[in-house]
């Protein structure tokens, strides 16, 4: 059921930023023939190209599979994590590739974080609050950066924020900030980046968010 999650993330990433050309071919979905793959994993996975029309598999869309087959495994799949890890995953790859994290895909994110808060323990308020730390946290940063951090990294955060209620939010979002400054700090010091530099930081973000899950398990 993971992978299942993981992959159906992977088609909804594919239709949602696909027409932008910010990702490629899909693996359970063959976007030219408009077939599913269902049957032909295996064969996708052994050649990575599409077994219907020879097209490169997008390697987002296999990390994307992988992802929500471990969160499966990990945190099994009644709470849509491995969908959550999974789309995460995907928009760190698109956002290493061109520095953008794409509104709608935020925005699908968030809502459906927002949905899924309503059957917690404090129905919606846990992801409001979530979601208000990471803009007050993430937004603040982001102004201290000038320009070294984006404001769709500080929506990302937000939506992720809806999924993850306080404080795991707290906990994910002072990973991805040690992690990000640790890492900005060695690039600086070794002369491969200068201040202002702009950082992709939804992996960082990614990495957070597993931590913060590891931390508080799911509900």
């Amino acid at each position: 059921m993971g992978w299942l999650q993981g992959a159906v993330a992977c088609v909804c990433a594919h239709f949602l930023l696909g027409r932008r050309g910010l990702l490629r071919h899909p693996t359970l979905y063959c976007s030219r023939t408009r077939v599913l793959l269902w049957w032909k994993a295996g064969a996708r996975w052994a050649r990575g190209t599409c077994p219907r029309c020879g097209a490169e598999v997008d390697a987002a869309f296999l990390l994307g599979e992988v992802a929500g087959l471990v969160a499966g495994a990990v945190w099994g799949w009644r709470a849509l994590v491995p969908f959550l890890v999974s789309w995460v995953v995907i928009l760190a790859v698109v956002d290493l590739r061109s520095r953008l994290v794409p509104n709608e895909a935020v925005l699908c994110l968030g809502a459906m974080g927002l949905i899924r808060s309503l059957v917690g323990p404090w129905p919606l308020i846990g992801g409001l609050a979530g979601a208000g730390a990471a803009i007050f946290l993430l937004g603040t940063a982001a102004c201290l950066t000038r320009g070294g951090l984006g404001w769709g990294d500080v929506k990302l955060a937000a939506a992720l924020g809806c999924w993850l209620g306080w404080p795991a939010t707290f906990t994910m979002l002072v990973v991805s900030i040690l992690a990000a400054g640790a890492v900005a700090g060695v690039l600086l010091v070794s002369g491969r980046a200068r201040r202002g530099h702009s950082v992709a930081m939804v992996p960082y973000l990614v990495l957070g968010t597993v931590i913060a899950l590891l931390g508080r398990g799911v509900t």
